[in-house]
Order: structure tokens, then sequence, then C-alpha cells
């Protein structure tokens, strides 16, 4: 309770959730994964279509049209990255998920019902940075292509202009 005047009080709280962060969908032991505690160091692949790229058991992104890309990943170091080729990605996913294969691996994600699947048209040429509410951000150079992103059902997603300068 903090005074303003005599009969007015302010009064700070810890904070508000927010129900489309996949902080508030996974449990105690996984937030303390994603939520860094250093700095985030940048981890850098490249997908050819046909590829994706597991962001432990919580999140995916999959190139299904247009050329190679260059992906920088900008998640918690404890956050185990894994890229796969296509045609058996859905089964090696549900493995990861289902033994605990990657960290993190939530409780709550255990089959591809319990996720949200989006395709993402990136129309022009440039970086583009595509986001997981509460988990990090992928950058990639964009070029007339179709991504395809798995988020856990209800977890928001972003996708704009990248913040940060791709240096090639």
């Amino acid at each position: 309770q903090i005074p303003i005047d005599q009969s007015t009080y302010f009064y700070d709280t810890p904070g508000l959730g927010n129900d489309t962060s996949i902080l508030e969908k996974v449990e105690k032991q996984v937030l303390k994964a994603i939520v860094p505690v250093k700095k985030v160091e940048k981890r850098s692949f490249v997908l050819l279509k046909g590829q994706t790229l597991f962001v432990g058991g919580l999140a995916r992104i999959e190139l299904v049209e247009g050329d190679k890309t260059a992906v920088d990943c900008y998640f918690s170091s404890d956050v185990n990255l894994r890229k796969v080729i296509v045609p058996d990605a859905n089964n090696i996913f549900l493995k990861t998920l289902n033994h605990n294969l990657l960290r993190p691996t939530s409780k709550n994600l255990q089959s591809l019902k319990d996720f949200d699947i989006y395709d993402i048209v990136v129309d022009e040429t440039g970086s583009r940075d595509i986001g997981v509410n509460g988990l990090g951000w992928f950058s990639l150079v964009g070029a007339n292509q179709t991504i395809r992103l798995y988020v856990p059902k209800d977890v928001s997603f972003y996708t704009t202009r990248s913040k940060i300068n791709y240096a090639k």
C-alpha cells in the first residue's frame, strides 16, 4: 500500500499473468529452464525445405516452402535445440515429448493435439522475427517462404521485421 494522499492509496502487486504466454502453461521446473538467468546467446542453424527445428519439447519451426534460410535462435541456454528432417519429424517430436529427450519437456504437452499449428507466409525478402510469447524468438532471412510454427495451445506468437540486424 503506497499513500497518494490522505484518502487514496496505490497498491503494488507482484504482477499480472499473461494467459497467452507459455509461462502460464508449464510446470515450475520447466519455467526454470525457459526463463534466462544469464545472457541469451544466439544459436544459428540453416533450414532447408523439409527440415524442422525443435525448441525443447515446447515448440517447433519448420521450413515448408521456399529456399533454405539461416535461422538465428534466441532462447535460454537451458533450452535444447535440435534440427531434424521433416518426413519423420512428427514421430520424432512425439518420442521427444513422451521420453523427455530434449530439455525442457512439459507434462502438459504430450501429443500434437496439445499444440496449435500456424503456417506463416513470408512474402518479402529480408530479416524477419518469429517470437513465441514467454519462450524466445527466431530470426530468419525471409525470401518468399512458408514457415510452419508449432506452439502450445493458446500460446501467442508474433512475426515482424527483425529488431536485431542480421549479420552475414
